[in-house]
């Protein structure tokens, strides 16, 4: 495994979470805002007791953006968006991040001053198969829960 051809190019890694992070900096709605990178080569080794083994190699790449806004009523409003690649240069390009990060500002501006449930504008997740959602917010009902 050629590991400098993998090695990321920091630099512009950081230029490119700055420029992430400065769209959430803009909107007020927002408590927080943020983005992280994560890059991992692993090397795994299996041994049988009759003696043979294997060795594997694998890359990793994982991105993420984040924000988190609070309600009226004091309920905080998180949303994440994760990005996988085996290799840095697989990742989806700064532009397409960048639209995504300022969709999703502008999303938890709308998921802060929504008088209707939030769980029309959430998007699902699936856990084991059956769809789940990270929060819940019934305006008016008098209850709200987290997962």
């Amino acid at each position: 495994m050629n590991y400098a051809a993998l090695k990321p190019d920091l630099a512009k890694i950081a230029t490119a979470l700055k420029s992430f992070t400065q769209v959430f900096k803009q909107n007020p709605d927002l408590l927080l805002g943020g983005a992280n990178f994560e890059f991992k080569i692993t090397r795994k080794y299996f041994i049988d007791i009759d003696g043979s083994d294997i060795v594997e190699n694998g890359t990793e790449t994982w991105q993420s953006i984040f924000g988190n806004t609070k309600a009226e009523d004091g309920m905080e409003l998180p949303l994440y968006k994760l990005y996988f690649a085996y290799k840095p240069a697989e990742l989806p390009s700064g532009d397409s991040v960048l639209a995504d990060v300022s969709r999703m500002s502008a999303k938890l501006s709308e998921l802060k001053k929504s008088p209707w449930p939030i769980l029309l504008l959430a998007r699902p997740f699936f856990r084991a198969g059956l769809p789940a959602y990270s929060f819940m917010k019934f305006s008016g009902t008098g209850w709200k829960g987290k997962e």
